[in-house]
Parts: C-alpha cells; structure tokens; sequence
C-alpha cells in the first residue's frame, strides 16, 4: 500500500495535525485526505517522506514539523528558525517505522512564537517496504 498527497494551509501558533489533503495516489485507502491521518493496514515496515515549505509573518519564533502517531507522539521531528530576517525555511525528511496494524500516523506542523502565523505548504507520503 501507498499513498501521496499535497496541502496548502495557514497555521497560526498551534500544534496540530495538517488537515485538508490533495491526494494524487492512495493505492490502499488507507490516508485520509480529509483528516491528514494514514491508518496502518498491516504490520510491517514503512517509509514516509515528507517536504514543507513555510513563509512567516507576525512574530519570530520555531517551526517544528514531524510525524506523530495515534497517541499523538512525535516519532520524527525538525525544527527551523523563522524570522524577520529568515522569513522563509523548507524542510524536508524521510525515515522508516516499524508499525502495528490499525496504528494511525499524521504529519503535524508546531509553531513556538506569540501571534506567529505561517503560510504553509506540503507533500507527504508513505509506503509499507515489508
């Protein structure tokens, strides 16, 4: 099973899981566009990728991005600084998981910064290698 999608959204300083996906493929119909949330069909071994792009304004402050699961864990993160002077960052990973079936995983966006907001862009997808 895989899948790839692509989002388009504005955050303010929050935590939350990046909702309002564009799938170009979901082989399985295990991600949920309207959600952000993959659900694991099967035991096993799975490779995501990830690349967001984001533009500040307001105040400075971190952007966090990552991969949390279904107990809202961060499994994966990076972190860039955005800025009056660095307004803009892209950030981008991969990495393998070992995952149970029937576990969930989102890709989520965390902003540290008072009255900071972002417009932001990105692509996720995954697929099960074993």
């Amino acid at each position: 099973c895989s899948f790839r999608a692509t989002s388009n959204n504005a955050q303010t300083s929050t935590t939350a899981t990046v909702a309002d996906w564009s799938e170009s493929h979901d082989s399985g119909a295990n991600f949920n566009a309207t959600t952000g949330v993959f659900t694991v069909p099967h035991a096993g071994l799975y490779l995501f990728t990830y690349s967001a792009q984001a533009t500040a304004s307001g105040a400075a402050g971190l952007w966090r991005v990552g991969l949390t699961n279904s107990s809202a864990a961060y499994l994966f993160l990076q972190s860039a600084y955005l800025g009056v002077d660095v307004n803009q960052r892209n950030l981008s990973g991969s990495v393998v998981l070992s995952l149970t079936a029937a576990e969930t995983i989102a890709f989520g966006v965390h902003t540290l910064g008072a009255n900071m907001s972002i417009d932001f862009g990105a692509s996720f997808s995954g697929v099960r290698l074993s």
